[in-house]
């Protein structure tokens, strides 16, 4: 079955909508680094707009981004954990052990942001969502 002009253009306006969503989540995510409240704008819009993304190019950037801020979160929960132990085991001598780790997730943070920002610019696949 062809699409209409009018399906074609619903269809074009749509996944615009959707690459400017994601373009403004991965820049959410990276201002989140000084203005810490944009990381949970960005979490609820991709949240919104999951449903509107199912089945296009567009649902990956918008998992991604939410699995980046979920897995980012317990990355920083075990951070702090292992932190907490290294303070009280060493009575605050040893905190500057943590900070190796701390520097692994704010480097891991940064390629997600990177690679799924740019994937999006060269419209290229994160991962196929239907293996």
């Amino acid at each position: 079955m062809e699409q209409t002009g009018t399906q074609q253009g619903q269809y074009i306006e749509r996944d615009s909508s959707l690459r400017q969503i994601c373009h403004l989540n991965y820049a959410l995510q990276a201002l989140s680094y000084f203005i810490g409240i944009t990381i949970f704008i960005a979490l609820i819009l991709a949240y919104i707009k999951l449903d509107d993304a199912r089945g296009t190019y567009y649902e990956q950037h918008l998992r991604w981004q939410i699995q980046s801020f979920w897995k980012g979160l317990l990355f920083l929960a075990i951070l702090l954990v292992i932190g907490l132990a290294i303070f009280a085991l060493t009575f605050g001598l040893g905190t500057f052990l943590a900070f190796p780790l701390a520097i692994a997730w704010y480097v891991w943070s940064i390629y997600r942001i990177a690679k799924g920002w740019l994937y999006l610019t060269e419209n290229k696949q994160l991962f196929n969502l239907y293996r």
